[in-house]
């Protein structure tokens, strides 16, 4: 019985963390980044890196057939992640006591990413 009421209390927070706040953002940034550090192999900052992914049900936007134009730039998010980890300059950054942040964004849309679709984005300088 006790078992059960652990399992149930478990699952009601992570339920209550996936209601409360966009808890899937933050477990594919900690994948991301740990996939970045500890799976992938360091690159130079010049060469490209890339991430895949899949257009699940929670991408698409309210037409049910395509990524929603928000997502993209959260793919784009994961990217830079993957990018500034695999490469070693979010360490030398902060080893300054710099701070990486994003100034600004344009984005052209230039195709639909279909829902159940696998994508690609390269990142390179």
């Amino acid at each position: 019985m006790e078992a059960c009421c652990v399992f149930f209390a478990c699952t009601s927070f992570v339920l209550g963390l996936f209601l409360m706040f966009e808890f899937h953002y933050f477990l594919r940034s900690l994948c991301c980044v740990l996939g970045a550090r500890i799976c992938k192999k360091r690159v130079h900052i010049l060469d490209e890196t890339t991430i895949s992914g899949l257009c699940l049900t929670t991408d698409i936007d309210y037409l049910l057939d395509h990524m929603n134009n928000a997502r993209f730039i959260r793919e784009l998010d994961f990217a830079k992640m993957d990018f500034n980890f695999r490469t070693g300059l979010y360490h030398l950054v902060k080893s300054h006591g710099g701070q990486l942040f994003l100034g600004g964004t344009t984005i052209r849309y230039r195709r639909f990413i279909k829902l159940f679709s696998r994508y690609y984005v390269t990142t390179k300088v």
